[in-house]
């Protein structure tokens, strides 16, 4: 009889998962109204993708911003480090406490990495058609779309039990 009940109470569970997800499903497509783009001829998909030059200039922002980034990191404490990762706190508490308690210096050196960052952009974006802008655009918003995904599914299996 036990067993019978666990069934029961799964079956509910993923009944309530695929009735969440239809309605996700229903509010997106009610919300958005609008059909899918039909397919860009090739050669016009092909106009956006960016040229050797501008790859190149792109991997050398995203080095730099890395180095950067590093940089920055090597500057913090394991006290500001313990401050990110507390459980304790929410995620708006961690990042206030972690703001009040940055240096002098590492604040200059985030004003500082702002104005590089900038500084590195700028060839870049005026190089870029607007189509190209566009491509990007799109390929940034799928990754985040994808990487939310993965994070609900995550979120739900922790919930699930680890199913």
């Amino acid at each position: 009889m036990i067993e019978h009940e666990k069934q029961f109470v799964m079956e509910l569970k993923i009944k309530k998962i695929t009735g969440g997800l239809l309605a996700m499903l229903l509010i997106t497509l009610a919300v958005n109204g609008q059909q899918p783009d039909p397919p860009a001829p090739q050669g016009q998909v092909m106009r956006n993708r960016l040229t050797d030059e501008q790859k190149t200039m792109l991997r050398n922002e995203i080095a730099k911003r890395n180095e950067i980034r590093e940089a920055f990191k090597a500057t913090l404490s394991q006290e500001q480090k313990n401050m990110l990762t507390d459980p304790r706190m929410t995620q708006a508490e961690r990042i206030k406490t972690f703001r009040a308690s940055l240096t002098d210096a590492q604040v200059n050196m985030i004003k500082t990495r702002q104005r590089e960052m900038k500084a590195i952009q700028g060839p870049l974006r005026a190089n870029l058609t607007q189509g190209q802008r566009l491509y990007l655009r799109r390929m940034s918003m799928n990754r985040t779309q994808l990487n939310r995904q993965l994070y609900r599914r995550a979120r739900l299996r922790q919930k699930m039990g680890g199913i």
